[in-house]
């Protein structure tokens, strides 16, 4: 299952995918070619759903016998039934912080940065601030270490109004023995996710600790389910994947 993968901007349009021409915007990104990595981006992305978290609708497509990812562009929208692009900003971006920064650790965005942007430009900080406690949440749960400035955006919506982006680029990192296990973004004074404390977590101050405890309760709480949920849903190229993805996210969840 260790083939290249490649990437297309696609325009769906009546039932049929096309390669968009003439400036026109694609509205749906096609993946050919499956790896052990972009099957543990699906998985772990349909689990997020699983949990409510806001992320790109993903399908399998079968071209003649060729699977293919098909992931819906979020940053699009329809008007008067065309597609239209919506801006996005990635946190480094938004911050003024350049690419090759993007970690924390070499200058780039942290969890307070982020909020504090969010709590500066969003039309509803509260709610932005929760969405980014659950996502914070599920990367730790998830062994997303990873999820660094680049990997959060802000979308601006078709009044200008800013929200947090649904969230993309999830990856159970720490299945992988050959991968480090530093976070992107300390989780209150950790920077290596085997170190984390439910303490670290409840009081990384995005929101309420009584908040931040109730999310990371009710996440642990539905991990059977969504597991259970994957494994009667997701088809059998992905069963291996997550079964490694669910030994690793139980025993972390164990010990918080």
């Amino acid at each position: 299952m260790l083939e290249h993968i490649t990437k297309f901007l696609s325009l769906k349009k009546g039932g049929e995918l096309f390669l968009p021409n003439g400036g026109a915007p694609s509205n749906v990104i096609l993946k050919t070619g499956f790896n052990d990595y972009s099957i543990n981006e699906y998985v772990t992305t349909h689990l997020a759903s699983y949990l409510e978290l806001n992320v790109p609708e993903t399908k399998v497509k079968d071209f003649d016998g060729t699977l293919a990812f098909l992931t819906k562009r979020y940053d699009r929208t329809k008007v008067n039934g065309e597609t239209i692009r919506l801006h996005q900003e990635d946190m480094c971006q938004a911050l003024s912080v350049i690419p090759e920064n993007k970690y924390e650790e070499d200058g780039g965005p942290g969890i307070n940065r982020i909020k504090d942007l969010l709590i500066k430009v969003t039309k509803t900080p509260l709610l932005e601030c929760r969405s980014f406690a659950k996502a914070i949440v599920f990367d730790f749960l998830f062994g997303n270490c990873d999820a660094h400035g680049k990997n959060f955006s802000l979308l601006y919506a078709e009044d200008s109004s800013l929200c947090l982006a649904p969230l993309y680029d999830l990856l159970c990192i720490t299945i992988y023995d050959e991968l480090s296990r530093k976070l992107a973004m300390k989780i209150g004074r950790e920077k290596i996710i085997d170190r984390v404390t439910r303490l670290d977590i409840i009081e990384c101050g995005i929101v309420g600790k009584k908040e931040m405890t109730n999310i990371l309760d009710y996440f642990i709480s539905s991990l059977p389910g969504i597991f259970k949920k994957a494994e009667d849903e997701l088809e059998d190229f992905a069963q291996p994947t997550l079964a490694l993805i669910k030994k690793d996210v139980m025993n972390r969840a164990g010990r918080i």
